[in-house]
């Protein structure tokens, strides 16, 4: 399981930034739908759908917290 940081979770939106976004959407080619896992470092983990891609991040809808 590929496990991405994203600092600022809330019970519903994520958000990929630079590195962890060019990993997930530009190296490893995820695209809108696909389902991925985020923590923020603070013991914090979820599942998430990615909802929208731009140029230099990535949103992502919150699904569930492990």
């Amino acid at each position: 399981m590929i496990l991405y940081f994203s600092p600022d979770i809330t019970e519903s939106k994520a958000q990929l930034l630079e590195d962890e976004f060019k990993h997930c959407c530009k190296v490893l080619r995820h695209t809108v739908g696909d389902h991925i896992f985020i923590t923020n470092g603070k013991g914090i983990k979820a599942e998430a759908i990615i909802s929208q891609i731009s140029k230099n991040s990535a949103e992502l809808d919150v699904v569930s917290y492990e």
